[in-house]
């Protein structure tokens, strides 16, 4: 399969179908609906509880791409790594939809997004004021992941 520049690898199975996307594995949650290449995604505040703004932003971005719930083909939710009560949620919230209107169901690894443009080296998210989250990356596959502490990068 021919990749193309920019778009994360579960994107390209579905092309052509309705994909609701939900990563509250960080602080900030992302939601997002991914419709014939047009993305209508939104990240929450800081501020805003994933467990009591979440369902109300599914439902913002849902209507911004025109669409309704019964219209969405995959529910897909990042799955870490991150925070482990932020995971919980969003995938809660994915697994019910599925329940309700048993449609397909994608878990997504917190790196995947990059490696479109990661082939080789090293990805690093913040995980904390001291540690950070990384995948050793080769050939654009995850190789290991892990931890490592500031004190270690340097």
């Amino acid at each position: 399969m021919k990749k193309e520049k920019g778009k994360v690898g579960f994107l390209l199975l579905f092309k052509d179908m309705n994909i609701l996307i939900v990563d509250s594995s960080k602080k900030r949650a992302f939601v997002d609906v991914v419709t014939n290449d047009k993305s209508f995604g939104y990240t929450l505040d800081e501020n805003e509880k994933h467990s009591e703004n979440l369902l109300k932003r599914i439902e913002e971005v849902i209507n911004r791409a025109d669409l309704d719930i019964e219209d969405i083909d995959v529910f897909s939710a990042v799955v870490g790594p991150g925070s482990f009560t932020g995971i919980r949620v969003g995938l809660s919230t994915i697994k019910a939809f599925n329940f309700v209107f048993n449609k397909k169901l994608v878990a997504v690894n917190s790196f995947e997004p990059f490696l479109a443009i990661a082939k080789n080296g090293i990805i690093l998210l913040n995980s904390t004021h001291t540690t950070f989250y990384y995948a050793r990356v080769k050939n654009s596959k995850i190789e290991d992941m892990g931890t490592v502490s500031t004190e270690e990068l340097l």
